[in-house]
């Protein structure tokens, strides 16, 4: 048996999603799927860990066994309480992997163990990159965009951009706070030097900063701000992102699925060369020992963060 912890937001469901039918085609029939996070407390220090709840099965055709309550309980130690907290940091069971290192780890596909309950995010295509058709046909939304995105959909010009600002709950973490003024600033010269952009379609979760600090009329292309899609309609942001030709996206699973869904083989993906600022001080956090070497692929662009 290998259960797969799925926690977060929409981006982050897809990668953990993705790693439990990597583990299936590595030859491991009984994968499943603990959703247990979904039915516990949502805030951590004023951080939404839950979002919008588990979107996949409304959002995407999808199959999957969840696991039992009592599967979990037995391969695993749950931070329900200060107890289990310290148990699963210091004392963590054997059929418990957590991992630390936010890296491409191909051996955990084929571990010999006969029972293991997998906690990480697995943010990297590397993990699913053989079954690339599976995943973008199992990623493709069932559900209809409004008339407003089906509207502005259609009305883009022939080389179209997206760019996602993540602000909101990250600028209350140590960790997540990376991509500032400078950075959208540099990722939209550096597209430009590569190709002309018609339209520049924005996503945020904070518009108001967008308009007064980026200004992003200045740059030439016509600039659309999705501000429309709200809650439980949040993943037709995705939707939209993955329809332009180009991208800038945040450090931020959401847009990675944006950009990576996107088809277009000649797409421009700029992206932040720091993904976590673990990277640039790794006491911030000495539990975890995250690289995020493999969360980027190749052909993408590494932008600066700061001048």
């Amino acid at each position: 048996m290998r259960i797969v912890k799925i926690s977060g937001g929409l981006g982050n469901q897809m990668f953990q999603y993705a790693f439990s039918l990597a583990l299936k085609h590595a030859g491991n029939s009984d994968v499943q799927l603990d959703l247990s996070t979904y039915r516990a407390k949502s805030d951590y220090n004023g951080i939404d860990l839950v979002h919008n709840g588990f979107e996949l099965s409304n959002l995407f055709d999808i199959t999957f066994s969840e696991a039992s309550p009592k599967d979990v309980a037995q391969l695993s130690y749950q931070p329900s309480n200060l107890l289990n907290r310290v148990l699963r940091k210091y004392f963590t069971k054997k059929t418990h992997f957590i991992d630390k290192k936010s890296s491409y780890q191909p051996e955990l596909l084929l571990l010999k163990s006969h029972d293991i309950y997998f906690e990480g995010n697995w943010q990297t295509e590397k993990y699913f990159i053989t079954i690339e058709d599976e995943i973008r046909n199992i990623f493709t939304f069932k559900k209809p965009l409004s008339l407003e995105s089906e509207k502005t959909a259609a009305s883009l010009g022939t080389n179209s951009a997206s760019i996602h600002i993540r602000r909101g709950d990250y600028l209350k973490t140590q960790t997540l706070n990376v991509c500032g003024k400078e950075y959208y600033l540099n990722a939209v010269k550096m597209l430009l030097e590569k190709t002309n952009i018609t339209d520049l379609m924005v996503f945020s979760d904070d518009m108001d900063w967008c308009r007064n600090e980026l200004k992003l009329e200045g740059f030439g292309a016509k600039v659309i701000y999705v501000d429309w899609n709200k809650g439980a309609d949040s993943w037709q942001d995705m939707a939209l992102m993955s329809k332009c030709k180009n991208h800038i996206i945040a450090n931020s699973t959401f847009s990675w699925w944006g950009a990576w869904l996107d088809p277009n083989i000649d797409k421009i993906v700029i992206c932040p060369e720091i993904w976590n600022l673990r990277q640039l001080n790794p006491n911030i956090d000495k539990y975890y020992r995250c690289e995020y070497g493999d969360i980027l692929p190749e052909k993408w662009i590494k932008c600066p963060i700061s001048k």
